[in-house]
């Protein structure tokens, strides 16, 4: 038996997990709609939001973000299960123009995963360039 909680990237709030059936569905959308509450402090108040986004900020698994360069604001979170690997990230100073951008890869090997993240984080960032 499954329990818990869970966010709803649909509406923005929490919700009862499911006891049969997925416990973590996600997509590319709902990454980004979460991220966007935390780094603008629509989530919660300034000192819960500055202690989120410098977790975020130690993410050691740099995926969409390994090419912004040493000194510029960023954080991320990283996941992985069997076939499925997504990564969510901010760049520059948490606020309403912070960018934020998502990927949610499944069916591809590790690898070939990590890649296509990295190139959709480089395009991302090299946009607001």
């Amino acid at each position: 038996m499954r329990t818990g909680c869970g966010w709803d990237a649909r509406s923005g709030t929490g919700r009862p997990a499911r006891r049969d059936g997925p416990v973590n569905v996600v997509t590319a959308g709902g990454l980004v709609r979460l991220m966007s509450a935390v780094v603008t402090g629509r989530l919660c108040d300034p000192r819960w939001t500055g202690w989120m986004t410098g977790v975020l900020s130690r993410q050691e698994h740099r995926l969409l973000t390994a090419d912004v360069p040493d000194g510029v604001v960023r954080g991320s979170k990283s996941g992985t299960v069997t076939a499925i690997r997504h990564d969510v990230a901010f760049v520059g100073e948490p606020g309403p123009d912070t960018l934020v951008v998502a990927g949610c890869t499944s069916g591809i090997g590790e690898d070939e995963a990590a890649e296509a993240l990295r190139a959709v984080g480089s395009l991302a960032v090299g946009l607001t360039a």
